[in-house]
């Protein structure tokens, strides 16, 4: 479990910051708001599509 929170920690505190500097500065003034809300979405229906469903699974109640 340690292991765990070191490593989000780690990514916290390195890469995962930059993804949304570099997004929302190469984008024009002008249609920076949408490109982001754009982007955002993108992010996080890959994050969604990567990432195993930790919560539709009960261990306890397999039989």
């Amino acid at each position: 479990m340690i292991a765990v929170v070191v490593a989000i920690a780690t990514y916290a505190m390195t890469l995962a910051p930059v993804t949304w500097v570099v997004l929302s500065e190469i984008f024009p003034t002008e249609v920076r708001a949408t490109f982001m809300a754009v982007c955002t979405a993108a992010l996080w229906g890959a994050s969604d599509n990567a990432e195993p469903p930790l919560l539709t699974e009960n261990p306890s109640n397999k039989a």
